[in-house]
């Protein structure tokens, strides 16, 4: 008897299955290897985006405080010059006051100096007139 042929083509056929199986396995392999990969990098890039966002936000925040800090600054300073203003209008106006009170003193003064002179020419022509009596008395 013979050998039937059937066994080599069932063989042949196993192996062929066993074959298809393989790759087919692979590719899958190959698939969910690059899935993975594509969600590595979307992770990636998501964290990225959010550094990235941080980085902005901290960013201006610095820049608030630092036009806070500008504000402030130039607060002190207008108030720094409207107080050396102020002392400065004071003391030019206590300036002016003594320069007043010295004037009126200084009227005063001349007053009485007249007053005085006045009445120092007020006794002199008295006397005269005395004098004068008494001469005619004489005569």
């Amino acid at each position: 008897m013979e050998p039937v042929p059937v066994p080599v083509t069932v063989y042949l056929k196993e192996q062929e299955q066993e074959q298809e199986d393989d790759e087919e396995e692979e590719q899958e392999q190959e698939e969910q290897e690059e899935e993975e990969q594509e969600q590595e990098q979307e992770q990636e890039e998501q964290q990225q985006q959010e550094q990235e966002e941080e980085d902005d936000e901290e960013e201006e925040q610095e820049q608030e405080e630092q036009e806070q800090e500008q504000e402030q600054e130039q607060q002190q300073q207008q108030e720094q010059e409207q107080q050396e203003q102020q002392e400065q209008e004071e003391e030019e106006q206590e300036e002016e006051e003594q320069e007043q009170q010295e004037q009126e003193e200084e009227q005063e003064q001349q007053e009485q100096q007249e007053e005085e002179q006045q009445e120092q020419e007020q006794q002199q022509q008295q006397e005269q007139q005395e004098q004068e009596q008494e001469q005619e008395q004489q005569e």
